[in-house]
């Protein structure tokens, strides 16, 4: 009988979220964002720590954490002999999607819980926002924010963070594939992104829509239009998980077929 769809994804969200890796992973994205701000003697407000945090060179330890849950899957299931079962009970493209999918969704969970546990441990010291505080004028913060719903807020912007979190990931996990190592798993996404922000101004020279330290952060107008910059993200994000996915899949076929033979 073939395993379905739902088999493939019921499996690897147990694995991905009821485990202790998922808990690593929230926890550490908000201590990464606690040392962010290590330099800063006091901040005033949560929303002035928050947005603080998220252009301190420690941030991107977040994106390292957020890998934690499932990036290593494929070299588990190699490791282990599993992959060979599965696929052999079901099909490789219903597994490398579901895979793909866990990967990608418990990424951006990660990141989400990570900083609304940020919010909430900065809240306990400081209020939301300031009275005379500056805000920037982005879609969120004029929906949400100056309307009181400051976790909202939160969970929002974080998603949109998770994303970028949600595609290093899958790339991480691409690449290990090739270098089939899990310390190289997790630390790829930081490593990557440090890499993109380090050379972003030979790379990308005021093409802030190119920019992945602007694009996921949707307190950048990176578009000048408030929904075209809130839209592009998640087309990026998108375009992304395909292109990296379809490499996965055609990947896994070689190897696949190469143990067959």
């Amino acid at each position: 009988m073939n395993l379905q769809k739902q088999d493939y994804f019921n499996g690897d969200l147990k694995r991905a979220f009821f485990s202790i890796r998922f808990l690593i992973g929230g926890l550490g994205v908000m201590f990464a964002l606690f040392y962010s701000l290590h330099r800063m003697s006091d901040y005033p407000s949560v929303y002035t720590a928050y947005m603080s945090a998220l252009y301190f060179i420690p941030f991107s330890l977040t994106l390292m954490f957020c890998a934690v849950p499932f990036a290593a899957s494929f070299l588990e299931d190699i490791k282990h002999k599993y992959i060979q079962l599965l696929i052999m009970r079901g099909s490789l493209k219903k597994y490398t999607l579901s895979k793909i999918a866990m990967i990608y969704i418990s990424s951006v969970a990660a990141m989400v819980c990570g900083v609304m546990l940020f919010a909430a441990f900065v809240r306990l010291r400081a209020p939301w926002v300031l009275e005379d505080e500056y805000l920037y004028a982005d879609i969120l913060t004029t929906v949400f924010w100056k309307n009181g719903h400051h976790l909202l807020f939160f969970a929002i912007h974080s998603f949109f963070m998770g994303l970028m979190a949600g595609n290093l990931t899958i790339l991480s996990a691409y690449v290990s594939l090739f270098w089939q190592e899990e310390l190289l798993a997790v630390a790829f996404p930081f490593l990557a992104y440090y890499l993109m922000v380090y050379y972003k101004n030979g790379l990308f020279i005021d093409v802030i829509w190119l920019n992945i330290e602007q694009i996921f952060n949707v307190s950048y107008n990176v578009w000048n239009d408030p929904l075209y910059s809130l839209l592009w993200p998640l087309i990026v994000s998108l375009v992304t998980v395909v292109l990296v996915g379809t490499g996965i899949y055609k990947k896994l076929r070689r190897l696949y077929d190469g143990e067959r033979n």
